[in-house]
């Protein structure tokens, strides 16, 4: 190593080893200064807060004796598909499920808006492992009617992932109806 290397490098050790205790002891005066302010903030009338979209829960609806998956998979007819996978996008699920000819002899619509769904698909991957699996989820009560998995092939020689989710949901909610 050349001198004006190491010089370069002691400057700079001397001045790590002299710049973390005042930091640290700045971090800690912070600190107390802090709590000090949130005495004070306590002790102050309370603020009132305007509620926002994420602090409202969803409304769920109580379960009654009599409630019936099957029923409620023969009435749905919007479905909002949710991927969790990177793998997975829900586009092309969205895309096998209309290719599928059972999907139109159904009569189910794909939207874009959880809201307007009657049936959830939600579908995600099991970490690690090509095995994906996927829940056909009730947006009121949020009760999973039908679940199942399918495994991605290595190679890509076999059916997509896609397909074969779309083909095992699409042919439960046909044996439902």
């Amino acid at each position: 190593m050349n001198s004006h290397l190491r010089k370069t490098l002691l400057i700079l050790i001397v001045v790590m080893v002299s710049v973390i205790p005042t930091s640290a002891q700045s971090g800690r005066a912070r600190q107390n200064s802090l709590t000090s302010d949130s005495a004070r903030v306590i002790s102050q009338d309370p603020v009132k807060t305007v509620p926002t979209e994420k602090d409202q829960a969803k409304e769920v609806f109580p379960i009654r004796a009599d409630y019936n998956p099957n029923a409620v998979l023969r009435g749905a007819r919007v479905l909002f598909i949710r991927s969790k996978s990177a793998y997975l996008k829900s586009s092309d699920l969205e895309n096998e499920m209309r290719q599928r000819p059972e999907f139109s002899a159904l009569g189910l619509l794909v939207t874009k808006e959880e809201g307007n769904a009657d049936l959830i698909l939600e579908v995600g991957r099991k970490v690690p492992g090509r095995k994906f699996i996927y829940s056909g989820i009730d947006p009121r009560t949020q009760i999973v009617l039908t679940s199942g998995s399918a495994r991605a092939d290595l190679f890509g020689l076999a059916p997509s992932v896609a397909h074969k989710i779309a083909k095992r949901f699409l042919q439960r909610v046909q044996a439902a109806r």
